[in-house]
């Protein structure tokens, strides 16, 4: 996984960009050497780490590197940036093209058609009509990622690696490369190029104070912060306020959710995936007893009591966000991190949590990332443009866009207290990826938390997983014959 803990010292080493990867006479760097494209790193006398750039300075006369991406979330508003405006996110995107312009005289080239859904049509229609229109695609992390495999519409990044990619290296992101490989090969990749997108929990620090509850950080610390811990916090705040007798909108709550995608999270914080390698092949590996265990759980939380208030679109005569920490009527606010900056308008005092684990015994807290993928199409032709074009951004995202995407989401009433940047720190350095959400496209079995349980409201697994497995082991079992 990518560590960035000292977001001060990153932030100061964009300065160091513009030497360490200037001339080649700054880098000393010989541009037919390939063994020189291998990373170093040194520790100068104050404790910061320089980072010297791995990619040799070239002359691609201007070529484009031509990125496909969809109109969808992050990519909108934290991936491109026409010129510097003063704002901290946009500028360091700026400084990351220029610096990768420089250096490789190439030309960054977004281009997109649409939503999410215009992405795999356009990659088909560039494979199979032999056009190199694209380098780099950009992807949604589910739409059309399994299908483009199947289909072989993918160059093997393996095939960069061999021109300049160094996967090894902390720019790229070791745990979800490996978990997204098909037996040796790499159909997509996840580099610091590529911003995390976990959910976290928010939590209403005036109502702990109130209800004179556990300090949910030294939970966090201690390791005692668990999906149960969470549970018994909120049935103590739970009230009817309204004294009604029905349990709505204007009451109180212990836990707020929106009862979709989100909550799909949930099994992976608590280390069960969907599909595991064994033997070599990938099988699902969702039917086990602590997958059962998460059901009844989560079940407890959201149906058991009136400890918690879900919501769907257009449900229950609200829109998103009416049942908020704002209203100091709600404790833990489970929401994707990047919306957490929602609440810079509010009074309230809030802290962020990494998801609960599933027990005490469990090592690390754990957090799904729903990020976009990286791939390249097979009939992009300037390999050696894309592989160093794609090493540079990686690197040098390093030390801009990451730091500022993290200084984005501590902004304001975040950036309260030292321990809303730790637990960032927690989420980021845990976020993972499993190779059944990703590849496996949108099925009752990988949404069992938003259907079967906040939907239909069971806890009865058993006859849920016979009823959709046939059509998840026939997808799997495309995708291994693919690579095969």
């Amino acid at each position: 996984m990518m560590k960035i803990r000292n977001i001060t010292a990153l932030l100061a080493l964009i300065v160091l960009l513009g030497t360490a990867c200037g001339t080649g006479e700054q880098a000393e760097m010989e541009t037919t050497d390939k063994e020189t494209l291998t990373a170093a790193s040194e520790v100068s006398s104050d404790g910061a780490e320089s980072l010297i750039c791995p990619v040799a300075e070239s002359d691609f006369g201007g070529q484009a590197y031509r990125i496909l991406y969809p109109e969808w979330f992050l990519y909108n508003d934290y991936f491109f940036a026409d010129e510097e405006t003063g704002d901290q996110m946009n500028d360091a995107i700026y400084e990351r093209t220029r610096i990768t312009e420089e250096h490789l005289n190439v030309t960054l080239e977004p281009i997109t058609f649409g939503y999410i859904e215009t992405i795999q049509p356009k990659v088909k229609e560039a494979v199979l009509g032999g056009d190199d229109a694209y380098d780099l695609v950009l992807t949604h992390c589910i739409t059309g990622v399994g299908s483009m495999v199947t289909e072989n519409w993918l160059t093997d990044w393996n095939t960069l690696a061999e021109a300049g990619i160094t996967f090894d290296e902390r720019w790229w992101n070791e745990n979800m490369n490996n978990r997204l490989s098909i037996h040796g090969k790499r159909p997509y990749a996840v580099s610091a190029y590529m911003l995390g997108d976990p959910n976290a929990i928010l939590f209403n620090k005036g109502m702990i104070d109130t209800f004179q509850l556990e300090d949910p950080y030294s939970l966090v610390y201690d390791g005692t912060w668990t999906w149960d811990k969470l549970t018994e916090m909120s049935k103590q705040v739970s009230k009817d306020v309204d004294g009604n007798g029905i349990y709505d909108k204007n009451d109180m709550y212990g836990f707020g959710a929106h009862a979709g995608w989100m909550l799909n999270s949930i099994p992976y914080s608590c280390d069960q995936y969907i599909v595991e390698k064994r033997d070599g092949t990938y099988e699902v590996a969702l039917y086990t007893e602590k997958m059962i265990s998460i059901v009844e759980k989560m079940d407890m939380l959201f149906n058991g009591s009136n400890s918690s208030f879900m919501w769907t679109e257009g449900t229950n005569g609200v829109s998103d966000k009416t049942m908020s920490m704002a209203t100091d009527r709600l404790l833990f606010d489970f929401v994707a991190l990047n919306d957490s900056v929602y609440y810079r308008q509010c009074d309230v005092e809030f802290g962020i949590l990494p998801f609960p684990k599933y027990d005490k015994a469990q090592q690390e807290y754990i957090s799904f990332n729903w990020c976009g993928l990286m791939c390249v199409p097979t009939t992009a032709a300037s390999i050696e443009m894309i592989a160093r074009t794609s090493e540079m951004l990686a690197f040098t995202s390093l030390t801009t866009t990451q730091p500022a995407y993290k200084e984005v989401l501590l902004t304001g009433k975040l950036a309260r207290d030292d321990e809303s940047a730790e637990m960032v720190d927690i989420i980021f350095d845990g976020m993972v990826c499993d190779f059944g959400m990703n590849y496996l496209n949108f099925n009752d079995l990988t949404f069992t938390i938003s259907r079967l349980v906040a939907r239909d409201k069971s806890t009865d697994f058993t006859s849920w997983y016979n009823k959709n497995i046939n059509q998840l082991e026939q997808q799997l079992a495309a995708l291994n014959e693919a690579y095969q």
